[in-house]
C-alpha cells in the first residue's frame, strides 16, 4: 500500500500540551494525510465510552473526542485494509494480536 503513495512520509500529529490527545479530529483540518492507521489496542478502550453517560465527565469527554475523529475519518477516507482477527479479543491480547485498520483518502 505504501508503495502506492505518492510521495510516503510518516506524519505524527500532535498539538502541544494540554491540548494534545490521541484520535484528534484536527488531523484532518490542513494537509490531511494521504493514509491513516491505527489499532484496536489504541482505538478499543474509546470505543467504549462513545455515548456513555455513566462514566465520569472525562471519560465521556475522551468518547466525544473519539467520535469526532471517526466521524471525520469516515467522511474523508476509507478503509482499504485490515490486518488481524476481527472478534471479540481480550485487552491483553492486543498487545501482541491487535487489529491494524489502514485508511486512505478518498
Amino acid at each position: 500500500m505504501m508503495q502506492q503513495a505518492s510521495a510516503p512520509k510518516l506524519a505524527l500529529y500532535g498539538v502541544g500540551e494540554p491540548d494534545r490527545h490521541n484520535f484528534d479530529d484536527r488531523l484532518f483540518a490542513q494537509n490531511p494525510p494521504e493514509y491513516v492507521t491505527y489499532s484496536s489496542l489504541e482505538a478499543a478502550p474509546l470505543a467504549r465510552l462513545v455515548g456513555r453517560t455513566d462514566v465520569p465527565p472525562d471519560a465521556q469527554a475522551a468518547g466525544q473526542q473519539y467520535k469526532a475523529f471517526l466521524d471525520a475519518l469516515q467522511a474523508k477516507y476509507q478503509e482499504v485494509q485490515q490486518f488481524g482477527e476481527p472478534g471479540e479479543s481480550v485487552e491483553d491480547m492486543q498487545y501482541i494480536q491487535p487489529i491494524i485498520h489502514v485508511w486512505k483518502i478518498k
